[in-house]
């Protein structure tokens, strides 16, 4: 997975994506490497947040007398969320997964607009 499949992959406005996807064979290298640290920053917040979620379920699962606590609780709540993560975003993120990965995204475009001196809109 590369940071271009990230931004690709999270559920924002496809006009900010396609303008940052366009434009990134023309930045500079310190603006790519600016775009893909907050591309994987951001994915691996999101990577976080579903992990914690699935050790979440996993807990409840022990609690209610389906399992115990131990290394296959984390393995099981790691495999699931590796699925998740692979099989794409839109199913697996949350309200507070986007409003992080818009606020990131928003960040891209920021940085590209100050250093290029060039208007880009972004819809909110």
């Amino acid at each position: 997975m590369t940071a271009i499949d990230i931004i690709k992959s999270l559920p924002l406005d496809e006009e900010v994506k396609a303008k940052v996807l366009n434009m990134y064979d023309s930045f500079t290298p310190a603006q790519k490497v600016s775009v893909e640290h907050i591309a994987w920053k951001t994915y691996f917040a999101l990577y976080d947040e579903r992990l914690n979620e699935n050790l979440g379920m996993q807990y409840e699962k022990v609690k209610a007398g389906d399992g115990k606590l131990g290394k296959e609780l984390y393995r099981k709540a790691l495999k699931k969320t590796d699925q998740e993560m692979t099989g794409g975003f839109e199913e697996s993120i949350s309200e507070h997964d986007l409003t992080a990965a818009r606020k990131a995204m928003e960040v891209i475009v920021k940085e590209i607009q100050a250093s290029k001196n060039t208007p880009i809109s972004t819809k909110n």
